[in-house]
């Protein structure tokens, strides 16, 4: 008897049908259309199966969930910080921020911002800073002045002063290359604990007095010792503009930072009808970030170091 059906067809074995059916998944948001995707190797029941796609895209899905692009905000020297910071507020100052929802994080944001900047701005503007400026070269200079003369010993064809001139140089290595380029602390205990190695270890001392380096080694000490004189100094003058100070700040601000950059995140993805109306702000936000994280990558393609005026960046 026959009921009417299509009689299967054997391929290689399987059951296989010449036209397949699928129940298709239910009508999805943002289109109104349905997505199945049909499989196309049946079961031996010889009934088809259908595995439908239950998150079919819209044309606005790439709009509704971008996100603001992220940056090390640690790595910036103060400097740079300062000025990202503002400029991040500024285009969102641009962009009504009322009709965003955003102005209290915005506000709060903005106050940290503030105290961040009298305190940079009061650490630069003591008078002891040009002095500072000035102590730091003339410790660079000795120190320097000892490096390059060590190095030229070292290629000296009498064996004698090769060595010596090596066992200085390799006890300098063992505080980093680059002494005279490190921020004002860390060049302050270096030069320190490296006089202190020449000092007080027989074969260093030997090596100094073999070259005639007492007077090259009076001037740096003499030069480091003012150096840190005046820069405790000035220290008390601005406590509450001292590194961990400004530093502390900064760990608020940008605690303020996210607040505000996840809050804008959330009402964007919470958009239900494209188009979004922070898709504008996130755009022009990106591209700031974006020019700030080339920054960052160039100096560490290049090995710039902190300017000497400059805290180093958060570790």
């Amino acid at each position: 008897m026959n009921s009417g059906k299509r009689k299967p067809t054997i391929r290689n074995n399987k059951y296989a049908f010449r036209k397949a059916s699928c129940t298709p998944a239910t009508a999805l948001p943002e289109t109104g259309k349905v997505c199945c995707t049909p499989a196309t190797n049946f079961p031996e029941s010889g009934k088809p199966s259908c595995t439908p796609v239950r998150n079919f895209p819209g044309k606005n899905t790439r709009n509704i969930f971008k996100n603001m692009n992220a940056i090390e905000l640690r790595l910036l020297r103060n400097a740079e910080y300062l000025q990202y910071v503002k400029d991040f507020t500024g285009i969102i100052n641009l962009n009504n921020p009322e009709s965003l929802g955003i102005e209290t994080k915005l506000s709060a944001f903005n106050t940290k911002i503030s105290e961040l900047e009298a305190l940079y701005k009061k650490a630069l503007a003591s008078d002891k800073t040009q002095e500072l400026l000035l102590l730091d070269e003339r410790r660079d200079n000795a120190i320097n002045g000892i490096y390059y003369f060590l190095l030229s010993q070292s290629y000296h064809y009498e064996a004698d002063k090769k060595q010596k001139a090596q066992l200085l140089l390799d006890n300098m290595a063992l505080y980093g290359s680059g002494i005279a380029r490190l921020n004002y602390q860390a060049e302050t205990a270096t030069l320190n604990n490296l006089m202190r190695d020449w000092e007080n270890k027989p074969e260093l001392t030997d090596a100094v007095a073999f070259f005639s380096l007492s007077a090259w080694v009076d001037e740096m000490k003499a030069a480091n010792d003012l150096f840190n004189t005046t820069y405790l100094s000035r220290t008390q003058e601005y406590g509450d503009a001292s590194p961990e100070t400004i530093r502390t700040k900064r760990e608020e601000t940008n605690a303020a930072y996210y607040a505000l950059r996840d809050r804008i995140d959330a009402l964007h993805l919470l958009v239900e009808t494209p188009p979004s109306p922070y898709i504008t702000v996130i755009n022009q936000l990106n591209a700031l970030t974006d020019q700030y994280n080339i920054l960052l990558v160039n100096r560490k393609e290049t090995g710039a170091v902190p300017q000497k005026n400059e805290n180093p960046p958060l570790q």
